[in-house]
Order: C-alpha cells, then structure tokens, then sequence
C-alpha cells in the first residue's frame, strides 16, 4: 500500500511516499521512510505524529493512501496566541473608535 510521510518547518518541507505490506503500522512507516537516519538532528524534533491531522501512536494500523504527518512542538501555547490577538484586536478598535 502507498502511504505518504510529511515533515514541515517554516521554510522547509520533507515527503516521501513509501509502499508497505497491508497491515503495516505508523512505526514501521516511519522507519521505512529513512527520515531518522537522513535527518537526525530534524528527527529529534518530531514530537507527535498523526494521519490528516488526528493524532495517532505508533502501533495504529495504516491504511492505503494515509498520509503520515510528523510534528513538531509548539513553538507557542495556542490559547496564549488567542488571547494576545484579541487583546491586540481590541486595542486597534479602541484607538480608532476614539478619533
């Protein structure tokens, strides 16, 4: 079966598409993609991985055509980011509702 792996930074995208035996899991994916021993230094980055965005362990079972995302962490807490874009928000609309 055909499954793609993906890993994204800023600047930088990494895929590979690998073929697996039916039944193959995440993990066996992951190390058939070669990325550890290509990018170690990027490997030690990957914090999570997931399949169209849900998050998924290593022993989940794949299925043809997933497409096998490898994360990185947080750089920032997504509720901290909210809340500083809307305080942000919020004080354009008060300096400009004032003129």
């Amino acid at each position: 079966m055909e499954v793609e792996l993906v890993f994204a930074e800023p600047d930088w995208v990494w895929h590979k598409t690998v073929w697996l035996p039916m039944g193959s899991t995440v993990e066996q994916a992951y190390i058939q993609s070669g990325f550890a021993n290509a990018f170690p230094e990027k490997a030690k980055q990957v914090a999570a991985m997931g399949i169209f965005g849900q998050h998924c362990r290593e022993d989940h079972i794949l299925a043809y055509g997933d497409r096998l995302e490898l994360y990185r962490p947080l750089q920032f807490d997504p509720k901290v980011s909210r809340r500083r874009r809307a305080m942000h928000k919020q004080r354009v609309k008060n300096e400009h509702g004032s003129v």
